[in-house]
């Protein structure tokens, strides 16, 4: 061993001179410094309990050229394409530590920073390990809040350069929305969230909009599009309203062409939503995608005016839908209102008296109005309240 031979050489037996493993493997020496075998993860807690990474293959060594051997650095590599999640575990959260810290400044520009981040985040983003997937999405966020933020905000072909290389990653991304690990579906979301408030909200959610894939089983490519599973529906409708909440909608021109401010086309607006919801409502049964539907909506209209709803309303067929989603899409609409008022006014109106002149006549004798109506319960939202019952 090369390790061992100087030290060997005319010196001490061969029995006596090399430490040798059961499997008769020799013992690496160890790395100077007080970190055991990872100098490199002076920020991971306990990496000197970690085992040594494993030395890049030379496909990988190639790949990672430029930005992201310059920024992350070999080692930071070899941990996160390591066969030990908890090796590539703290290859992340060294690299998140290094991007915050301002080590990645000084080596580099923004545009560096982001090829490096964003070479990370896809080497990891399909992980199925927690562990690993959550320092990914952290460094994602950290990434799209310093790196991303520079260059929209400074270089003028910063937007749509970041668009070229982040693009690859959106796909991947947004399937994880419906992961099912819970910190994995909301670490998802904020790494989304955080770009959309830092590259745009249709760039964000270009792939959220999407409800049919292609993929068959086993990921092969179906004859025909179909719809994605409920699971991933309802979360990419709820992840569409936290943008609206976060980044509000991109308003559309007198011709109906949504700009963005890098003067490129929009997806992010009233129409694009409203027809996504729509298509939901005419195209899946299952109750808790049309609960998530009926609520995007209703999230739209909040900004834009409920007669925005007319012409998508048209397209379900049956008349009681159609007056079912308007009545709900009203209910959450009223709620919404209610909730910006003072809550003295809030808790009166939960407290007013219900009285038997207040009631609809309904020919009940005076000891059958005494018993307590059982509650409607809506059909969308699981909301029950006694007036339904006294109102049907």
């Amino acid at each position: 061993d090369p390790y061992y031979a100087v030290a060997t050489a005319n010196t001490t037996p061969p029995t006596a001179a090399a430490p040798i493993e059961t499997g008769g493997t020799p013992k690496t020496p160890p790395l100077g410094g007080d970190r055991g075998p990872h100098p490199d993860l002076p920020d991971v807690p306990n990496s000197e309990a970690l085992p040594a990474a494993e030395i890049l293959p030379p496909a990988v060594a190639h790949e990672a050229q430029g930005a992201p051997m310059t920024l992350l650095g070999e080692y930071i590599i070899r941990c996160i394409v390591s066969k030990d999640w908890r090796v590539r575990e703290a290859g992340f959260i060294q690299a998140e530590h290094d991007l915050e810290k301002g080590a990645w400044a000084d080596k580099g520009d923004a545009v560096s920073g982001a090829h490096a981040a964003i070479y990370a985040v896809r080497k990891c983003v399909t992980d199925k390990i927690a562990n690993v997937f959550l320092p990914c999405m952290r460094l994602l966020q950290a990434a799209a809040n310093s790196v991303f933020n520079e260059m929209v905000s400074s270089m003028p072909r910063g937007s749509r350069d970041l668009h070229a290389i982040l693009e690859p990653l959106m796909p991947a991304l947004t399937d994880r929305l419906s992961d099912p690990n819970k910190r994995c579906q909301e670490s998802t979301r904020n790494a989304i969230l955080a770009i959309a408030v830092n590259v745009g909200p249709s760039f964000a959610t270009h792939h959220v909009l999407k409800i049919t894939s292609r993929r068959g089983a086993g990921g092969r490519a179906a004859a025909a599009p179909s719809l994605l599973p409920n699971k991933a529906l309802s979360a990419r409708c709820d992840v569409l309203q936290a943008v609206i909440d976060t980044c509000g909608l991109v308003s559309t021109d007198a011709g109906g062409v949504a700009e963005n401010a890098h003067g490129s086309n929009s997806s992010f607006t009233a129409p694009v939503l409203l027809t996504m919801a729509f298509d939901l409502l005419k195209q899946c049964p299952a109750s808790e995608v049309r609960s998530s539907a009926v609520s995007l909506a209703a999230k739209v209209c909040s900004l834009v005016g409920r007669d925005a709803i007319k012409p998508f309303i048209k397209g379900i067929e049956r008349q009681s839908q159609r007056e079912a989603i308007e009545t709900e899409i009203d209910r959450i609409l009223n709620g919404r209102r209610g909730s910006n008022s003072s809550s003295s006014s809030k808790s009166a109106s939960r407290r007013r008296p219900q009285t038997q002149d207040s009631r609809p006549n309904s020919g009940l004798t005076k000891e059958e109005s005494a018993v307590a109506p059982t509650p409607v319960v809506c059909q969308f939202c699981g909301y029950s309240d006694p007036e339904f019952a006294n109102q049907s």
